[in-house]
């Protein structure tokens, strides 16, 4: 009657277990980290590729992985009417520009 039968898992198991399952969870939080830091800089190669400056006040941080997808609605809705504002100003400014 040696064994107590509260474990059948002996300790270097365990131990083995948790590293691996700590492993796979430092992973998946590197993963997360780095798609949005990717696709933030892949729009960001985009805006440059297409003539735009980009500004430290119109720069948006990579988002958080708690957010929700109303927040990332509220977010592009935000930035499609900054750049809507800023299209127009500069037709604006190419109408002075042609008509003076």
């Amino acid at each position: 009657m040696g064994d107590s039968g509260y474990c059948s898992i002996d300790t270097e198991t365990l131990l083995t277990a948790a590293k691996w399952t700590v492993t796979i969870l430092v992973m998946g939080f590197i993963t997360q980290f780095g798609r949005k830091l990717a696709s933030y800089l892949m729009g960001k190669a985009a805006a440059l590729r297409k003539g735009k400056k980009s500004s430290a006040a119109t720069a948006e941080p990579p988002s958080a992985p708690g957010e929700t997808a109303a927040a990332d609605l509220a977010r592009e809705k935000a930035r499609y009417k900054l750049e809507k504002k800023a299209a127009k100003t500069r037709e604006k400014i190419e109408k002075k520009k042609t008509a003076g």
